[in-house]
Order: structure tokens, then sequence, then C-alpha cells
């Protein structure tokens, strides 16, 4: 009996230390999802988001029939007068991906409070662009209704677009009037411009 009894006690050991080396396997955990990770300083972030660079995959960004609008402040040297500062009012049409046509108009204060046109051109546009960036020449006539005169002017222009067909643009031309005049100045302009 007492063998029985002692084989029924290392049986019942060699159970207990069988189950205490087969422990169970740990549990799984999730992985941990950063859901309000901040990466960097948002008002840097956004800056950097919308700093123009050129992308010139993207190939469809200027095209034919594109009617656009613009808006945005003008210095000019030409017949300065007023106590306001210019504004350039420009809208245009381009017949092709690389040649359109755009009417211009100047605007300026008289000093009274209100706004006189200052000058208007009728202006005819050569684009190149790459990606989202587009140079261009502009040549045509422009009346100065504020020195009485009609005018030549020539420029360079350069423009970038963002994808939503919003733009910036920035050109200088110069203004001369009739061939060969000596007289004439220059004229810069800053642009926000909305496609259609």
């Amino acid at each position: 009996m007492k063998t029985f009894l002692f084989s029924a006690v290392l049986a019942l050991f060699c159970l207990a230390s069988q189950a205490q080396t087969n422990t169970p396997p740990e549990p799984v955990i999730p992985p941990q999802i950063n859901t309000n990770l901040i990466t960097g300083v948002g008002l840097i972030d956004f800056g950097m988001m919308i700093w123009p660079s050129l992308d010139p995959t993207l190939t469809n960004t200027f095209g034919a029939g594109e009617i656009e609008f613009g808006v945005g402040p003008a210095w000019k040297a030409v017949g300065a007068v007023g106590s306001t500062p210019y504004l350039d009012i420009r809208g245009g049409y381009m017949f092709s991906r690389h040649l359109g046509l755009d009417a211009d108009v100047i605007t300026l204060g008289s000093g009274s409070g209100q706004a006189d046109i200052d000058s208007a051109s009728l202006l005819f546009k050569a684009r190149a662009d790459r990606g989202n960036v587009a140079a261009y020449l502009i040549l045509g006539p422009e009346r100065e209704f504020s020195l009485g005169n009609w005018a030549g002017r020539v420029g360079v222009g350069l423009e970038y677009r963002y994808r939503t067909k919003i733009s910036i643009a920035a050109d200088t031309s110069y203004i001369a009037w009739g061939f060969g005049a000596k007289e004439g100045g220059w004229l810069h302009c800053l642009r926000l411009n909305y496609g259609f």
C-alpha cells in the first residue's frame, strides 16, 4: 500500500510540475494607433503645404478654352496721379494652350474718394508652360485715359497655378507712346487669378 501511495503522490507531483512548465501563451496586444500625433508646428506645416513648387508631372494644368479673371495691385511709373494705389483688373480667354487674348483695366484713386479708370489694354498673350508654371509674353495697344494718349505695351510674366485653377501671376510691361517714342514707363502687376 505504501508503494501505491508513493506512486500516486509521485504521479501528482509530476503532473503538477508539468502543468507549471506548460505556461499558456501571452495574450496578443493590438498595435497602438497614434490618432493625435503631432508631427510639427501647424502654421509651418500649413505654409509648406501651400508654398509654390514646380510639379512637372501636372500635364493638364494649362489648356485651351480657359477663361480667367484676376485682380491685384499694380505699380505704374507712367503719368502717376491720384492718392490711392493702382488696381489691376484683368480677364482673358485662351484660344489654344499657348495663344490667348487679355483685356486689362488699371484704376487709380483721383483723391476724391472715387476710383477713375487710368488705362485700358487689349493684350495678345503667348504662353509656354511646364507643369504648373507658365511664362508668358503680352503685347498690345493701350489707351492712357489719364494722359489722353494711345500707347503700345509689351511685357513678360510668370504664373504659378494650383490644382484648383487658382493662380498667382506677376508681370512687368513697358508702355511707350507711338513708334520710336522716347516717352514711356513701366507697369508692374501682381494678381490672384481664377480660371473657369
